[in-house]
């Protein structure tokens, strides 16, 4: 499937965690991600949904548990998805590469099963969610 034929068959979920339910094409909600595996690092696209969702998963798709973590939020407010998208994206990946880990009790998350993820509701945020844990002694 082609980005917007995901794009399409995301807004048809009902009762995701982020965006509204029966809005369409404006990517309410919708969840970039890349999951840290042994030997790879695969990329997926989706949506949040309850710990205790029991709707279709469409064909193709499949649900992913996350597990429990402690996160570093980047976060840009609202902006217009069609003429700044690339440029929100941008400003958030400049922000996880010059954050300095010198000043803080943590790092970042890599090990399997760790999820690094981007989503957004053009209307209210976009974030970055980097998976962290305590500094090594």
């Amino acid at each position: 499937l082609d980005c917007d034929s995901v794009s399409q068959v995301l807004d048809s979920i009902e009762e995701k965690l982020d965006g509204e339910d029966k809005v369409k094409g404006r990517y309410k909600g919708q969840v970039m991600a890349r999951l840290f595996e042994e030997e790879a690092s695969p990329e997926a696209y989706g949506i949040r949904l309850p710990a205790d969702w029991k709707g279709h998963i469409p064909e193709g798709f499949l649900l992913q548990p996350v597990q429990s973590t402690d996160y570093l939020v980047f976060q840009h407010g609202p902006f217009d998805f069609e003429k700044e998208a690339d440029q929100v994206y941008d400003k958030l990946q400049e922000a996880m590469d010059t954050f300095s880990y010198q000043e803080v009790d943590f790092v970042p998350d890599i090990s399997p099963g760790r999820l690094v993820y981007f989503y957004f509701d053009p209307d209210l945020y976009a974030k970055y969610l980097l998976p962290i844990q305590a500094k090594h002694a």
